[in-house]
């Protein structure tokens, strides 16, 4: 899985939109929404894998769909990419069982995280 450098960690244009969810009767409001989603990268992942490992290639897809899905309203462009091509290999029946692609997809987790804690959201 390879992921085009010049594809942002995080797409500043859904952060600005990201931050306008913040109002004066709702401060706080963006980092919840973050939070939630950090909170459920580790059980997404492993419903993945799990997947993976049973060869349950639809139930991966829709899986990769999601997060490509919550990745993409949070401005996580290469999360979002990254599940895209787990999500057409999943389609076409190309995914590895052995999970090579994990180290990808963790990576790119893990910088959205920190992408997401440097801009005050996580």
């Amino acid at each position: 899985m390879e992921i085009p450098q010049t594809t942002p960690v995080l797409d500043m244009t859904f952060v600005a939109s990201l931050r306008q969810l913040d109002g004066p009767d709702s401060p706080g409001f963006a980092a919840a929404i973050v939070a939630e989603f950090l909170g459920s990268l580790e059980r997404r992942v492993a419903v993945m894998q799990a997947a993976a490992a049973a060869g349950a290639l639809e139930e991966f897809g829709r899986q990769a769909h999601n997060l490509k899905s919550s990745a993409a309203q949070l401005g996580g462009a290469r999360v979002r990419a990254a599940c895209q091509q787990l999500e057409e290999q999943a389609r076409v029946g190309h995914l590895s069982a052995e999970a090579s692609w994990l180290p990808t997809l963790v990576r790119e987790i893990e910088d959205l995280r920190a992408a997401l804690r440097a801009e005050g959201l996580a």
